[in-house]
């Protein structure tokens, strides 16, 4: 029910931009330039035949009623529709409260952490990056066989760099 009433609601809204669009072509037609025109005026501008039809259904059977709509439309049509759809948009929009609570939990995340972290006794680690050195955890003991194994495989003798013999090249002096 609450979708449908959202749905009308921009239906509304669609409706009041139309009349909006409505209202300035009937001000094109009738040569005048207002800040807004009545609804039924530009009902009368635009289609004479079809307001006065309606009037000959709704007036007969009720007086009252018929007093009412003519009353609604003395206020403009953008307003007619646009002010009852922005309510309607408003009051029966979605609204999903799982995004601030994702948000949130996502901003406290480090906080739990620490609290986990002095639950379980682990705040034995260093504190600050640079006692752990260059942002890397602490290694454990190397077993001193397998650090000679690993600088055997390593070539002691290393190719030098060949220099260029750049003759252009100029000295400073």
């Amino acid at each position: 029910m609450r979708h449908a009433l959202f749905l009308m609601s921009l239906g509304l809204l669609g409706a009041a931009f139309l009349a909006g669009a409505a209202e300035m072509a009937a001000q094109g037609l009738s040569g005048g330039l207002r800040v807004w025109m009545a609804a039924e005026e530009v009902w009368q501008i635009l289609s004479p035949q079809t307001l006065m039809a309606i009037e000959q259904l709704i007036a007969p059977s009720s007086a009252v009623l018929w007093q009412a709509v003519e009353l609604a439309l003395q206020l403009p049509g953008w307003l007619l529709f646009g002010l009852p759809g922005f309510v309607m948009l408003i009051f029966f929009r979605d609204r999903d409260g799982n995004e601030d609570l994702e948000h949130e939990e996502a901003i406290f995340l480090y906080d739990e952490l620490i609290r986990q972290a002095e639950e379980e006794d682990m705040n034995d680690l260093p504190a600050r990056e640079d006692e752990l050195g260059h942002g890397q955890y602490p290694l454990e003991p190397v077993d001193p066989a397998l650090a000679d194994a690993i600088i055997e495989d390593t070539p002691d003798d290393k190719p030098e760099p060949q220099k260029e013999n750049n003759e252009n090249a100029k000295t400073p002096t």
